[in-house]
């Protein structure tokens, strides 16, 4: 098409943009240009199970927003389970989120372009031909009823088709807030699509094609998305007679195919972002409701019925007339956790399976106690999440953590009631659980080792989860086991999304493409195809401090070398010398600890990840290392050993360590240290302290790969409350869901020649960080 009839197409008052979700078109947008400063939009599109029917409708006069006219409704089946209307006018918008809620009016100043999720026609008004660089445009967001920003990087011009004919195209590569994707536009400066990949979701004009090319056509040895897709829900029984509810993804042509399993407690209708991907690729895909949640019968008590439940839907995959009998699985978080449930109880037709971002396989490590602490804040956001009978989701689950003074109750079995304001089964359940005994179905990680099939570790080093992947990883090692792979991201618990946290800038290249390495990984073990997984490292993880990935053959990397640095407790100082004997005493009062703020600011908590020296150093223990004197990338594993003794039956430690630069700025580059002390002699249950008794604390932190600067130092701390994030250790040893009485705990860590105070650590080859 020639430019000049290019432009007259895009002058047309009627636009049809198409939706695609997972390489499959699952709907259309139909904008109009309605006359001076009128438009309009009517969009329908079925989404995760999901049908989405939006209407939108705005009025601008000499560059503003005069009104605003917004209605959506999220339907399955014919019931509407989400929903939402905005009116504006006049300064004032009136809005309704979600089914029969009641109206709120607040004042908001929309600027142009305002836009919405699933209406791009409103995003005509984008300048991008002036941008050459990272340049961040200023738009309205409707959903957020709030300005946002967009931020642009230069466009690499590529031939696409437009109803049949080559022209060109500008792809800009696009950032919302920590989300990658592109935006392309003609020649004109008129859109023409947007994508964001990690969500597997954008839209093209209609008649546009070779915009957004499917990036596994460059790897023709992997399965190809061939294959028409068939949808259809299912019933799974499990031995106990409960019903689960599951939708099965598998290839239209009749046949036996390779399987890929995802259980989840998330709602599976909203889980389906791999589904057509894979099922178009001749495997079938099976999502699930684990018991008690979404669709699924039974009562769902997190983590405890995983094991079994977990290979009666294997043997029910099994037996089913599309499945060959190979089955792998995939999933994050909870939906990594039940992967490891189900491998442990060695089903013969599980061939492989790749747990992303996953607890470990025992309630002490992680979630709900870590170290043997008590993790509050945590504990509390992921149960409302779950036992939840008023929102949805995780988003919501924040927005109704207020009324933050109420961690301050006594006891804790109260909490939940006196912050949601109700009684959470789930929550009192995991309080009175106090010890490995008391998850005789959960306590598996002695089984680890003992998985025979291959692995695919991912995680990143500020997952809240992280510890899940590293111990895993390590009991598999200990265990001789060959065939499991890692990756280690500078990623969230929302792994592979963003390559900025705060005001920390990784480089787009810590983002990866996993999509083409998790069919790798099936066509492999599921289809036993010679695609190259060999030639993947088994180890593949980012250096932050220099921003370089590195891939080995192992992790700890082979070659690093093990150093240690001493408390020198009198001088404050970590030492490479054997230092003398020395002690530090404090006294931490949980009564003098609590939340003075009502709710939490979210704009505070995402400002810096640095803290200044000032305030580190107010830890009873606080220890510096000298400048150093070369550039040093240290790793895991990592470890802080100590004796302590204590007036107290128990309390808590809790320890990390810094790059700090020579003006004081430090960094939180290792992190993650905890211990409860009533468990310092085993997990298995708490055991009181003998007042004044000596103990050896040993405290592993996460793992992490950092290099540290020439002249910068390492700072550690040691504390005993790490209070909202953790519950405060009362010092007693009352049982935690029913505790009110409070005792000082006067703490003394000791460092001598014969028991010397250390933090352990790894250094990498020189070299190593190219």
């Amino acid at each position: 098409m020639s430019p000049l009839l290019l432009a007259l197409h895009f002058q047309a008052t009627t636009k049809e943009f198409v939706f695609r979700f997972d390489g499959k078109e699952s709907g259309t947008s139909i904008y109009r240009k309605l006359g001076e400063g009128k438009a309009e939009s009517v969009s329908e599109l079925d989404l995760q199970g999901l049908h989405i029917s939006s209407k939108l409708a705005i009025e601008s006069k000499d560059g503003k927003v005069v009104s605003i006219d917004f209605d959506e409704k999220m339907l399955q089946g014919t019931k509407t389970v989400r929903g939402a209307t905005i009116k504006f006018a006049n300064g004032k918008a009136t809005f309704i989120s979600g089914v029969g809620g009641k109206p709120t009016t607040i004042s908001v100043t929309p600027t142009l372009p305002t836009f919405a999720s699933f209406h791009p026609g409103f995003l005509q008004g984008l300048k991008l031909s002036t941008v050459n660089g990272p340049t961040k445009i200023k738009t309205f967001m409707l959903e957020g009823l709030s300005p946002y920003e967009l931020e642009f990087d230069a466009p690499k011009t590529q031939t696409i088709s437009m109803d049949g004919k080559a022209t060109e195209a500008k792809i800009y590569p696009l950032k919302i807030a920590t989300v990658a994707g592109s935006v392309a536009m003609d020649s004109s400066g008129e859109l023409l699509g947007w994508i964001i990949p990690s969500q597997k979701i954008g839209f093209e004009l209609k008649g546009a094609s070779g915009l957004f090319v499917d990036p596994m056509a460059k790897f023709p040895e992997l399965s190809q998305a061939t294959m028409e897709t068939l949808i259809e829900d299912a019933e799974i029984k499990l031995r106990d007679g409960v019903i689960t509810k599951a939708t099965v993804y598998r290839p239209k042509e009749a046949g036996r195919y390779p399987v890929i399993l995802s259980r989840t407690p998330y709602g599976r209708r909203a889980s389906a972002t791999n589904a057509n991907f894979f099922a178009s690729r001749g495997y079938a895909f099976v999502l699930q409701d684990v018991r008690g949640t979404g669709e699924s019968k039974g009562e769902f008590l997190p983590l405890e019925s995983e094991r079994p439940d977990g290979y009666d839907t294997l043997d029910w995959i099994d037996n089913q007339p599309w499945s060959n009998g190979k089955i792998g699985m995939i999933g994050a978080s909870y939906v990594g956790f039940v992967q490891w449930a189900a491998a442990v109880e060695n089903h013969p037709a599980l061939k492989c399976i790749v747990p992303q971002v996953s607890p470990p396989g025992s309630a002490m490590w992680n979630l709900p106690y870590d170290g043997g602490t008590l993790l509050l804040m945590s504990d509390l956001w992921w149960m409302r999440i779950v036992d939840n009978p008023s929102g949805n989701g995780a988003m919501d689950a924040m927005a109704e953590m207020k009324n933050l003074k109420a961690l301050n109750t006594l006891p804790l079995s109260n909490v939940d009631n006196r912050m949601f304001g109700f009684n959470s089964k789930i929550y009192d359940r995991w309080l009175t659980k106090e010890g490995t005994k008391q998850w005789p179905t959960f306590d598996f990680e002695n089984l680890i080792g003992k998985v025979q099939i291959p692995v695919l570790h991912i995680s990143g080093w500020f997952d809240g989860d992280e510890i899940g992947t590293q111990r895993n990883w390590m009991l598999g090692r200990a265990a001789g086991k060959t065939n499991q792979w890692l990756i280690y991201g500078p990623w969230t618990h929302f792994f592979n999304s963003t390559s900025k946290l705060q005001d920390v800038d990784f480089g787009d290249h810590a983002i990866l493409e996993l999509d083409s390495l998790y069919l790798r990984w099936f066509d492999t073990w599921l289809k036993d195809k010679s695609v190259g997984l060999d030639k993947v490292a088994k180890s593949k993880f980012f250096v932050t401090g220099t921003n370089k990935w590195v891939e080995t053959s192992d992790w700890p990397m082979t070659g690093s070398i093990a150093q240690t640095l001493q408390f020198d407790l009198a001088s404050g100082k970590l030492v490479e010398k054997r230092a003398k004997a020395t002690a530090k005493t404090y006294t931490f009062d949980p009564a003098k600890t609590k939340l003075e703020i009502d709710t939490m600011d979210i704009a505070a908590q995402n400002g810096s990840l640095f803290s200044p020296k000032k305030d580190l150093s107010s830890a009873p223990i606080y220890l510096e290392s000298e400048p150093l004197k070369q550039d040093t990338t240290i790793t895991g594993p990592m470890s802080l050993e100590f004796d302590f003794k204590s007036q107290a039956k128990d309390t808590d430690f809790f320890g990390d360590v810094w790059d700090m630069d020579e003006k004081g700025k430090a960094y939180p580059a290792f992190r993650g240290a905890k211990l409860r002390a009533a468990y310092v002699n085993g997990m298995d249950q708490p055991r009181a302290l003998a007042p004044g008794k000596t103990y050896r604390a040993k405290m592993m932190l996460w793992d992490a790969a950092h290099t540290v600067k020439k002249g910068h130092r390492l700072v550690l701390r040691i504390k005993s409350e790490n209070f909202p994030s953790a519950a405060r250790n009362l010092g007693g040893m009352e049982p935690i869901a029913t505790a009110t009485k409070i005792f000082k705990q006067t703490n003394t860590v000791l460092s001598s020649p014969a028991s010397p105070a250390v933090f352990k650590f790894q250094v990498l080859p020189a070299g190593a960080v190219k």
